[in-house]
């Protein structure tokens, strides 16, 4: 790692930048404008539209408490107040929608660079730092999730805020911890979202320990003190979203959706979610895109658990290697299931206050990509372990084949799955290969 900063960062943009001119070229070169009337339509139908309004009303009106078709009281602040909403509005309404594809671009970079920040103090090799953040860059999450703005900044601000916790359990700084809070509230990330993402790292961390009474004492003393900071440091953007929200028929009033979603979030999930979720870690193109696979629990979920095949079948190496990665596996898989299982680590993301908690799939997109990068390292540090990749291709198989037969016949895009059988198959042979010195690999060092 002490050589790796001259090669690591040139690397991992370009990859970066490469991949994004690739996938993003029709956006780039103005062709089309980065805002969707389809499934996504909320990044027109709402956030450009609003964009341009309030580009044009903020020079004589300064701030407005209206809401459009949300009606009075919605979270106004919340939707279209925060500094990247601001950003954007400074290009002037006339350039609202090209200014968007950039603001994503930007979005892309950075939380693919928080997330090797936070990679390369989470394992040893910087190679598999740069691949599993380029995994975070152009997973499933930001993939289908990115447009919309919300989305998008939890997607860049999560990463930062597990850095800076992770630094300070290292190196004990106090400075970060409340500078990245603080910045990702600011930036627009939920207050309620994120406070539930802290406390669900601080159970994995925890159960992860091997002294987990003292990691336990460390997050009280000084974590989550530090977390508090960060959010008093935002409290003069945070006090108008919160007493707006508070205000609104979302947590209040004949309407209130929060007694409801609270009878329902210790209840198995619906079958159909099961399977959509399920179905996500091989990417939502497995159910096809413009078909007839159509649903609330299809627009809400994503699904955008996919970060890449090869990843997922090399998790089960974790196995191979110390107790604590041995505990992170069982913790990580159990995490999992209890969050496809059960409605209630969805609805924790919005407060049980709404009825989306799209950005409660990125918890799990980082757990996974956390679970493959410490299963990675152990590979390119010892080895592949022929058992375990076994088991990998046979769990991943296994997913894929319960999907396939569990959702209706008509919502299945076989093309993809053969893509996925494909790929699958590829990545196997080529690490049985290399397990057998038929493929060398060629240190970067």
């Amino acid at each position: 790692m002490k050589s790796a900063p001259s090669k690591l960062w040139p690397l991992f943009l370009s990859l970066q930048l490469t991949t994004s001119l690739l996938v993003l070229s029709e956006f780039l070169s103005g062709k089309f404008h980065y805002a969707f009337r389809d499934i996504g339509s909320d990044s027109y139908g709402q956030s450009a539209m609003y964009g341009v309004y309030f580009a044009k009303a903020f020079p004589n009106e300064g701030f407005t408490g209206w809401s459009f078709q949300l009606g009075l009281g919605s979270p106004t602040v919340a939707l279209m107040g925060d500094l990247t909403s601001l950003l954007i509005q400074f290009a002037g309404p006339e350039n609202i929608l090209s200014t968007r594809i950039f603001v994503y671009l930007a979005k892309l970079t950075l939380g693919g660079a928080f997330f090797l920040c936070f990679a390369r103090i989470l394992i040893e090799r910087w190679e598999t730092a740069v691949i599993s953040a380029i995994a975070y860059s152009f997973c499933g999450f930001m993939v289908i999730n990115g447009q919309w703005d919300g989305e998008a900044t939890a997607y860049v601000f999560y990463p930062l805020v597990l850095w800076a916790i992770a630094n300070h359990l290292r190196s004990g700084c106090v400075l970060w911890l409340p500078i990245a809070v603080a910045t990702s509230l600011l930036f627009g990330t939920f207050f309620v979202s994120l406070g539930v993402f802290l406390v669900f790292s601080y159970v994995i961390c925890v159960a992860c320990s091997d002294r987990p009474r003292s990691m336990a004492l460390q997050w009280i003393r000084t974590v989550f003190p530090l977390a508090a900071l960060g959010y008093l440091l935002a409290s003069p953007y945070l006090v108008p979203v919160v007493l707006q929200l508070m205000d609104s028929s979302r947590v209040s009033g004949g309407q209130s959706l929060v007694q409801n979603i609270l009878s329902k979030s210790f209840a198995v999930s619906d079958w159909q979610l099961i399977v959509a979720q399920v179905g996500g870690l091989f990417l939502k193109d497995l159910f096809g895109v413009g078909n007839a696979y159509r649903g609330y629990f299809n627009y809400l979920e994503g699904p955008g658990f996919y970060f890449g095949l090869t990843l997922l079948v090399l998790i089960p190496q974790l196995w191979n290697g110390s107790q604590r990665d041995r505990r992170l596996l069982a913790v990580g898989v159990i995490t999992f299931v209890a969050y496809v299982l059960f409605p209630v680590f969805r609805f924790a993301a919005m407060g049980f206050a709404a009825p989306y908690f799209r950005v409660s799939t990125l918890w799990i997109t980082i757990l996974e990509l956390v679970l493959a990068a410490k299963a990675l390292d152990l590979v390119l540090a010892t080895g592949v372990n022929l058992r375990l990749l076994l088991i990998g291709v046979l769990a991943s198989s296994a997913l894929l084949l319960f999907t396939v037969l569990a959702a209706p016949p008509e919502t299945i895009w076989f093309a993809h799955v053969w893509r996925v059988i494909g790929i699958t198959s590829l990545s196997t042979l080529i690490l049985v290969l290399s397990h057998q010195g038929r493929i060398a690999s060629t240190p970067f060092d």
